[in-house]
């Protein structure tokens, strides 16, 4: 039988990782059903005792294992790569544009390709249609005739952006090459053999050693196997060409000066093209995510100056949140780790796309959208615009910090944090375990080269987002951004192995829901977990599935809360008018009012985000009762300590988080321009009240 797909991928991680795997975090992976992962499990079994090797072994609540001699025998036999892989659509293109970037052999042809996949002459023509208006973004083109069959067409440098790119998608998610897909590409390209791209990853870490820096796991497979298409190319004299000033900024940094007595060792062109590829080569290794920066790297652009720039970028998130930053330093610090090659890599057009986005998105939207609204100073600083897969992991750090402010959950379990991806990414996990479990003490995040070589004796749990040994400790493998799915897959595995309730109570009541499903019809699951919760403890039948609806901008902003007048006599009475919907109906005290006015008096007019637009707000201990916004709009602008305002928003928050959702989506409508005019200029309070809160459209399911 031959194995589909995603079978081979599982089988692939099973050969990979040395623990068992179990088939929550393999479905969690591959985010299908775990009946859907029994069945490959089985058609897995069977195709190994088809080839004579034994069975998948199993460990009671830890999950499926092939022995370390089986997986030996297995490689030795060489029977994976006999094995007919299935290539999906995104992998032929993928490797369409590889073999023709990498000059393989003098002509391809439809018939070439056919042989490869074996697919139809129609489903080749189709991929070829496909891949030709996806190369139209990055300025290249392909063309064909008889003679040289097809060929990539455009500038050398937007050509290895293409590879760059390619590469970085068919990385998984935990870091590491697909299996398949690399072993499928290395038989069509003798150039990407496991020993040259070890070679180069040597080289790496030598230049790692040398200049003091640490780059993160999964940078450096990926780095090096970027690496050997490049080589590939040089060698067929297929040369970079730098924009002089881009040069002379690389050249002037402390990294190339180390880079050029060590990638030496590769298999590099005649000298004069050498020393450009170098160039280029330093200028990937600059890009490249560390855990562990010198501040000697960076030649001009100093970090004094950047570390100026962060800070304005924090004051700029302070004032859209709403919130006040306690650890500006220690915040700042990780931002510059994670900007500094950042900034390379925009500079340079190094793609860096993965799923980051898509996470923060899910998980991170409110976050993500204020990031996106303040990173405006950031880009006068750098000259460009950052991306939105930068501003994602910019908006990690701000929702790491977000999701610690005010936890102090009791200590009790040890636990390690093993991340790949950065500092950014590992801060994120681990306010996300803080906030999930209670009982943690988290005592450090480490990268998998430290993890191999620290004493983990008073360790008694480890959290990984990658397949890593178990040394006597278990391990528990998570993504870097949690879902609700991956939520309840992180709670089974810990409750397997604790045989404990660490949960957090939210998670405990949905897993006696669920025990109670599996036993009885639930005819009411919100009025019967309102009901377990009010008998349990009565205080939570508040927070019962509500958290969501209670924070979205129609509820913390209804209509009653809108209002219009004429004018004001003056900045102090039109905060008392703002603010007198949040008084009537008791979301804040006469204190929260004055502590209002008394912040203007001592900072200025610093709640003015927009011209004509004032969000004044206070500390959540100065007299907030519970969440609430109030919206005042003026027909005739009053005077605010310089400044003209005509629309006032107040918010009143209990916290330092709850109110970021409505925020969040108070602000995409403030910064839609026509919008925004539209509510500066609008003339009676149902039509305000109908911008802000559309009929036809729900506006926090717009948004989320």
């Amino acid at each position: 039988m031959a194995l589909d797909q995603r079978s081979l991928e599982i089988l692939s991680n099973l050969l990979e990782t040395e623990e068992p795997l179990s088939v929550s975090y393999l479905a969690g992976t591959f985010q299908v059903s775990e009946r859907s992962i029994y069945l490959d499990l089985d058609k897995i079994s069977h195709w190994m005792k088809e080839n004579h090797f034994s069975g998948l072994g199993h460990q009671r609540s830890r999950g499926y294992f092939i022995e370390p001699f089986m997986k030996r025998a297995i490689a030795e036999s060489g029977i994976l790569y006999q094995q007919e892989y299935i290539y999906s659509r995104e992998e032929r293109k993928s490797v369409i544009y590889l073999i023709l970037i990498s000059s393989i052999k003098d002509k391809w042809m439809v018939a070439d390709f056919q042989e490869l996949f074996h697919v139809s002459r129609n489903t080749v023509l189709d991929d070829v249609r496909l891949l030709r208006e996806e190369l139209k973004a990055w300025s290249l083109s392909i063309s064909f005739d008889l003679t040289e069959g097809y060929r990539i067409k455009g500038l050398e440098k937007d050509k290895r952006r293409k590879i760059s790119h390619l590469l970085h998608y068919h990385f998984t998610e935990e870091g590491r090459f697909s299996f398949s897909f690399f072993s499928r590409l290395g038989e069509s390209m003798n150039f990407l053999q496991y020993s040259a791209v070890k070679h180069i990853e040597t080289v790496i870490h030598q230049i790692e050693e040398a200049a003091g820096i640490e780059y993160t796991d999964d940078i450096i497979e990926q780095l090096s196997v970027r690496f050997a298409f490049f080589l590939r190319r040089s060698k067929h004299g297929k040369h970079i060409q730098l924009d002089p000033a881009e040069r002379e900024v690389i050249v002037n940094t402390h990294l190339y000066e180390i880079s050029k007595q060590h990638l030496w060792a590769l298999p590099l062109p005649e000298e004069t093209s050498a020393q450009e590829e170098i160039i280029y080569f330093t200028a990937h290794l600059l890009g490249a995510r560390t855990n562990r920066i010198s501040e000697s790297m960076w030649g001009e652009l100093g970090r004094s100056e950047l570390l100026a720039a962060i800070y304005s970028f924090i004051r700029e998130f302070e004032k859209f949140a709403l919130v006040e930053i306690e650890d500006k330093r220690g915040l700042a610090n990780n931002l510059s780790i994670h900007l500094q090659p950042a900034i390379f890599r925009m500079r340079y057009g190094i793609q860096m796309k993965d799923k980051a986005l898509e996470k923060v998105r899910e998980n991170l939207n409110d976050v993500y959208i204020l990031t996106k609204q303040s990173k405006h100073v950031l880009e006068t600083f750098l000259g460009q615009v950052i991306p939105d897969e930068e501003t994602a992991y910019l908006a990690m750090h701000f929702g790491s910090w977000l999701q610690q402010e005010g936890l102090a959950p009791v200590k009790k379990w040890k636990m390690l944090i093993v991340c790949h991806s950065g500092i950014g990414t590992s801060r994120l996990l681990e306010s996300q375990l803080r906030d999930l479990l209670s009982d943690i003490e988290i005592i450090d995040t480490v990268s998998l080269r430290q993890y191999h070589d620290m004493d983990i004796s008073d360790v008694d749990y480890i959290v990984s987002t990658i397949s890593i040994p178990e040394r006597e400790i278990p391990v528990i493998h998570v993504p870097i951004v949690f879902s609700e799915r991956d939520k309840e897959i992180l709670l089974n595995q810990i409750n397997g192995r604790w045989k404990q309730k660490s949960f957090s109570r939210e998670q405990q009541m949905k897993q006696l829901m669920k025990i109670i499903g599996r036993y009885a019809k639930i005819q009411d699951a919100k009025g019967l977990t309102g009901e377990l919760q009010g008998w349990m403890q009565p205080e939570l039948v508040r927070v019962a599935n509500t958290n969501k609806q209670i924070s979205s901008l129609e509820h913390v902003l209804p209509a009653g809360h809108i209002r219009m007048l004429p004018s004001v006599g003056s900045w102090q009475e039109a905060v008392e008018e703002a603010s007198a919907p949040l008084l009537e109906n008791n979301i804040i005290s006469r204190e929260y009012v004055t502590a209002m006015r008394q912040n203007l008096l001592e900072q200025g007019p610093y709640v003015v985000i927009a011209p004509e637009i004032a969000m004044p707000h206070a500390s959540s201990d100065a007299g907030v009762h519970q969440l609430g916004f109030s919206l005042l709009l003026l027909e005739n602008p009053v005077d605010m300590i310089g400044k003209s305002v005509k629309l006032l928003i107040v918010v009143a928050s209990p916290d330092d988080h709850s109110h970021l959702r409505a925020l969040a989506e108070l602000n995409q409508l403030l910064y839609d321009a026509g919008k925004r005019e539209a509510l500066l200029h609008v003339r009676d309070q149902e039509s305000l009240v109908s911008i802000i809160h559309p009929v036809e459209q729900d506006s926090a399911s717009s948004i989320y």
